[in-house]
């Protein structure tokens, strides 16, 4: 049977022999796909209008991509801005060391859950070429780590494998490249067993931090705390000023460093609504994305990426449409809303979307307060980086009124932008920061919140919004 696909205006087209899913049929064709809830018709973002023979049948073709099974010719529309995410660069990131000699090229790559982003440098005066990404093809098959993991349990570890090594083969170039990534993006790029990372006591068939085939991939510090993390907390760490290093995000990792020995990082599972995942009207930050709101005084203003019609709310405009129903009345603190928020006809906010941003900002906060605790460091931090896509783009201000930083670090906050990624282009010709990742990594004492005093307890409290 013949399977033809029009996905965001181009035409793809595939031969099978049997019944195959929708979704796999795209995913099959490269086509750009968006299936945060990977593939459990829970999410509804897989939504495509489809012509032909199909089941179950749908009278006007809308159907979930995910939960129809093609069983003859077929014809899928599919429109999506997924391809169009933006890809969040290093922030400020000095060029890297010169090698001189001839004008060869050198590559940092951060494979995010998300996107895909790629630096590229001239090794022989460090100036930098350019800074590209793209989407995590992985997407597909979920917006979390978690959700990738059971796929490639259920035999979809090669079809990971061939999606990240295309992706990252389509960016990068060069002679010398570094690789960095959580510890399950390296494994399933590098076709390891991701296997003990689905159930306690995790584990990973590798911690990385050396090089194989002229790329070197950055060091993990736990199963939890990967490459990107170790990168990240290397770029931003000031010998001898107490520290705290976030890239809050999808699974959010925390590091705290009391300016002398003690070096303490976390990871907490915030779950994807931080990337717009599991919420009513949430897309990634991409084109039609309400990224921003503010009040004017007498009602909301936002800001579109791209301008334009607005057709849903990313992470950054989620959290700043809480803050403003915070501010106005409409939702209190505990998260009882006064019913649904229309920001537009199209756009609102539920009082489903509040628990869950509830959820995800206690899971940070009460990982930063245990790290706190347990670093014996209240009172002497001196800064707060936050990294990565939604943290760098996420106001302070908004952070502190949500409660997902304590308020006494507001005005502490420094953006870190892709810290990650500045992190591994330094490794690109600097032997010794490659060493310095490696040590870092070692030096890191990996907290399991699951398991710790008071975490609990913490997370219960810091569920009111504000605390």
């Amino acid at each position: 049977m013949k399977v033809r696909a029009r996905v965001n205006g181009t035409e793809y087209q595939k031969e099978y022999t049997g019944p195959v899913t929708a979704a796999q049929a795209l995913a099959d064709m490269g086509a750009p796909f968006y299936s945060p809830c990977g593939g459990k018709g829970v999410c509804g973002k897989c939504r495509v209008h489809i012509a032909g023979e199909y089941r179950p049948e749908s009278p006007d073709g809308s159907a979930l991509a995910c939960r129809t099974v093609l069983t003859g010719d077929s014809y899928i529309i599919y429109n999506t801005t997924a391809d169009k995410i933006q890809v969040l660069s290093s922030n400020g990131a000095a060029k890297i060391a010169p090698l001189g000699g001839e004008d060869k090229v050198g590559c940092a790559v951060d494979i995010g859950t998300t996107t895909v982003a790629c630096s590229a440098y001239s090794l022989r005066d460090g100036s930098p070429l350019y800074t590209c990404g793209a989407p995590n093809p992985q997407a597909a098959h979920g917006a979390d780590v978690i959700s990738r993991i059971e796929f490639a349990a259920s035999g979809g570890a090669g079809i990971l494998q061939d999606e990240i090594s295309a992706c990252v083969g389509a960016l990068a170039c060069g002679e010398r490249r570094v690789v960095t990534g959580n510890t399950a993006m390296l494994c399933l790029l590098c076709g390891e067993d991701v296997s003990g990372l689905r159930v306690w006591p995790f584990s990973a068939p590798s911690l990385f931090g050396h090089e194989k085939d002229g790329v070197y991939y950055a060091p993990c510090a736990s199963p939890f705390f990967g490459a990107d993390a170790v990168c990240a907390v290397a770029e931003c760490m000031v010998p001898g000023e107490p520290c705290i290093v976030a890239d809050i995000g999808t699974n959010a990792e925390l590091f705290c460093y009391d300016g002398a020995d003690t070096l303490l990082c976390t990871s907490a599972s915030a779950g994807p609504c931080f990337e717009g995942g599991g919420m009513a009207c949430g897309m990634p930050a991409c084109e039609g994305a309400v990224n921003a709101v503010v009040s004017n005084g007498g009602g909301p203003e936002y800001s579109v990426i791209g301008g334009g019609k607005p057709r849903g709310l990313c992470g950054t405009g989620i959290a700043d449409l809480a803050a403003y129903l915070l501010k106005c009345g409409h939702m209190d603190p505990s998260g009882r809303m006064a019913g649904t928020y229309y920001l537009t006809e199209d756009v609102f906010f539920t009082a489903r979307d509040a628990r869950s941003l509830q959820l995800a900002k206690s899971a940070v906060r009460a990982g930063i307060e245990t790290l706190l605790d347990m670093c014996s460091v209240r009172g002497k931090i001196k800064k707060f980086y936050i990294a990565g896509g939604f943290g760098s783009a996420l106001s302070p201000q908004t952070a502190a009124d949500l409660g997902i930083i304590p308020r006494e670090f507001r005005d502490l906050c420094v953006t870190a932008g892709n810290a990650a990624l500045a992190g591994a282009a330094r490794a690109v010709t600097d032997v010794g920061f490659r060493r310095y990742l490696e040590e870092t990594a070692r030096r890191c004492r990996c907290v399991e919140l699951a398991n710790s005093d008071g975490f609990e307890r913490k997370f219960i409290k810091y569920m009111q919004f504000g605390g």
